[in-house]
């Protein structure tokens, strides 16, 4: 099957609320030879230039490479993450390597939840495995804020994570194997979901008590 492939641009204004659509083929413009000076596509969103955006946020996470993450946020972004504050790149790239040092195998999903203007809201989910051989899997939200050059100046992470089996894993697997679900889905909320970005079935329900 063909899907569309979401080039670097900003095709317009728009505002509105997206639970999930098709997945998407996506150009990344997470690259270490880039300039932070802008980052493509610009606010203000629509639906098409927010649900890029994500994307390109999961697929930059998921190298696990700090020095390209931090690239997608200002020299003065400020973070909430869970309790912890962290404030400009240099303290971001830091965080990251303490992050991905502990978190063995990760493997991230991110969801678009909504946009308006220069902000976007964002559901996720990741697994990894620690030092000592356990598995976990974090349930999240996020609210993002862009400058006009479409670099991160806000992110604020409210995240909670259960421990999990290693055969009860569905994101951190091989490509080919991974179930994509949702807890929101899985909350009886699929009649307001279209395309395929929360798949119904799978999943481990006692993770989420």
């Amino acid at each position: 099957m063909m899907l569309p492939l979401l080039l670097c641009s900003n095709p317009g204004v728009g505002a509105g609320r997206v639970v999930a659509t098709s997945r998407f083929l996506v150009r990344s413009c997470y690259s270490t030879q880039q300039s932070a000076a802008s980052r493509p596509p610009l606010p203000p969103f629509n639906e098409q230039t927010a649900l890029q955006k994500v994307k390109m946020a999961e697929a930059a996470w998921n190298t696990r490479d700090p020095e390209k993450v931090a690239l997608a946020y200002t020299e003065d972004s400020a973070w909430r993450n869970r309790a912890e504050f962290v404030k400009g790149r240099d303290a971001i790239r830091e965080f990251l390597r303490r992050k991905w040092a502990r978190e063995h195998d990760y493997k991230l999903r991110k969801y678009l939840w909504a946009f308006r203007d220069n902000r976007i809201s964002v559901c996720f989910e990741y697994e990894y495995r620690d030092g000592s051989g356990q598995w976990w899997r974090a349930y999240g939200n996020e609210n993002w804020e862009f400058n006009e050059e479409g670099l991160m100046r806000k992110r604020i992470a409210s995240i909670n994570e259960s421990p999990i089996t290693e055969g009860q894993r569905r994101i951190a697997v091989d490509d080919s194997d991974v179930v994509h679900n949702s807890w929101l889905q899985e909350q009886g909320l699929s009649g307001a979901v279209s395309g395929n970005d929360f798949p119904l079935g799978g999943g481990s329900t006692n993770s989420y008590s």
